[in-house]
């Protein structure tokens, strides 16, 4: 089982504000070509440029990336570049509990992992706990 990232708007933002962002910046870059700028400043905007393009790609296209997968009785979390997934073996957790909307896995080593409902759409989050509900009760 595969659960992407749902489509939300507030990345959307970011993702353009970060676009925004990078194309002021390469109009900086073009309005200082006829002012005699140290060669510091003009390498600090250009990687100013590359890092705002980064962050805008990120974010336009977080909602094709897998946040959680269920195989082979491992549950994988995405936690963000450029953490790697989180990878718990089904039959460590010992319980779920919901809070606050999110679902906590308590872990037999003491550990707890959140999954966040608001990453994913309400169809997927209700498929993830009855898919989770065949591993351990949720409360």
């Amino acid at each position: 089982m595969v659960i992407k990232y749902r489509v939300r708007a507030v990345w959307m933002f970011s993702g353009v504000m970060w676009l925004v962002v990078a194309v002021l910046n390469i109009v900086v870059l073009f309005m200082s070509r006829d002012v005699d700028l140290p060669s510091f400043l003009l390498t600090l905007i250009t990687l100013t440029i590359i890092v705002n393009l980064f962050l805008s790609l990120a974010f336009l296209s977080i909602h094709t990336i897998d946040y959680l997968r269920i195989e082979k009785g491992f549950l994988s979390v995405h936690r963000g570049f450029p953490i790697r997934r989180k990878k718990i073996k089904l039959s460590n957790v010992e319980k779920g509990r919901m809070t606050d909307g999110n679902l906590i896995l308590y872990v037999k080593d003491q550990r707890k992992v959140e999954l966040k409902s608001k990453s994913i759409s309400v169809k997927e989050f209700m498929k993830l706990k009855c898919e989770l509900s065949q591993y351990f009760s949720i409360e």
